[in-house]
C-alpha cells in the first residue's frame, strides 16, 4: 500500500522558493495529497536549510514550478527545457519573442506553461477584457504593485496587452480617466505594449491591482481587479499543479484549464 502511494506521487521542484510566492507554492505543495516537494531551489540561498542554490544539483522531478525574479527566468527556462519535461512559470520576464524562441526547443510532449497570474479574478478580468475589446476601440491599463516587484510592467498587464487584438491607446487625448491619475499620484512609469499604454506604479500600499479602461466616443467601461493577500493565488496554483498533465507545448494563462 505504501509503495503504491509512492509510485503515484507527483514530484515537484519549486524554483525561487525563498521568495514569497515560492514559499507559498512550497507550503501548498507539501499539504496537497498526491504531491511530493522534491527540492526547493533559489539562487539567492546561502546554505539555508531545505534550500539549494546550485541548479545543477537538483534531482529528477515530474514538474518544475518557477517563481524566480524576472532577470533570471529566461536562463532558468533554457535549463529546465534541457533537463525536465514539465515547467510552470509563475514569474514575469518572458517577452513574446522569448516565448516563441523557447517553444522552438520544446519536445513534442514537453510543457512550458506561462501563468502570468494565479488569481482566478485576474483570469476572469482577462477574459472579460478580451470580450469587451470587440465593442471598444480605445484601451489603457493601470497596474499597481508593491515596491519589491522589480519588473515593469507586470507580467499580468503585459500578457493582457498582447492578448488584445485591434485595439490601441489614444495617447494624444489621454485615455486614462483623471480620477485614475489622481490615484496614481507621482512615480508611475509608462510602457507601450502592442500599441496599448500600460501605467505602472510601485507602492507598498498595494499587493497587486489591475484596471482596464475601455472607451468609445460615447461611453467608457472599467474592469477592476485587486488582490489584497497572496492567499488569493493558492486556488490557481493548486489548479495548475493538478491540471498541468492535460497540456503540452507552449501554453499561456491559467484560463486554459478554467
Amino acid at each position: 500500500m505504501q509503495l503504491s502511494n509512492i509510485v503515484n506521487m507527483t514530484n515537484v521542484i519549486v524554483s525561487g522558493a525563498k521568495g514569497r510566492m515560492g514559499s507559498l507554492a512550497s507550503s501548498l505543495i507539501e499539504k496537497t495529497e498526491g504531491f511530493n516537494l522534491t527540492a526547493r531551489y533559489d539562487p539567492n540561498s546561502t546554505n539555508e536549510k531545505g534550500l539549494t542554490s546550485v541548479i545543477t544539483d537538483l534531482p529528477k522531478s515530474d514538474l518544475i514550478v518557477d517563481f524566480c525574479p524576472a532577470d533570471s527566468i529566461l536562463d532558468n527556462c533554457k535549463y529546465w527545457i534541457e533537463s525536465y519535461k514539465n515547467i510552470i512559470v509563475g514569474a514575469s520576464g518572458l517577452l513574446e519573442d522569448d516565448r516563441i524562441n523557447l517553444s522552438n526547443f520544446l519536445d513534442e510532449d514537453q510543457l512550458l506553461w506561462i501563468v502570468p497570474n494565479f488569481s482566478i479574478g485576474a483570469v476572469l478580468q482577462k477574459k472579460w477584457a478580451i470580450e469587451a475589446s470587440k465593442y471598444y476601440q480605445d484601451i489603457s491599463i493601470v497596474e499597481r504593485h508593491h515596491t519589491e516587484k522589480q519588473d515593469t510592467p507586470s507580467g499580468t498587464s503585459y500578457d493582457l496587452a498582447i492578448s488584445l487584438e485591434n485595439m490601441s491607446s489614444d495617447i494624444s487625448k489621454g485615455s486614462i480617466p483623471v480620477e485614475a491619475e489622481d490615484n496614481i499620484l507621482l512615480g508611475w512609469e509608462t510602457t507601450i505594449v502592442n500599441d496599448i499604454e500600460i501605467r505602472s506604479y510601485r507602492n507598498d500600499e498595494y499587493l497587486a491591482e489591475h484596471q482596464v479602461y475601455l472607451s468609445s466616443p460615447y461611453e467608457s467601461f472599467i474592469i477592476d481587479h485587486s488582490s489584497s493577500d497572496r492567499e488569493a493565488f493558492t486556488n490557481g496554483i493548486k489548479l495548475a499543479i493538478n491540471k498541468y498533465n492535460k497540456l503540452s507545448g507552449l501554453c499561456v494563462g491559467l484560463e486554459l484549464v478554467i
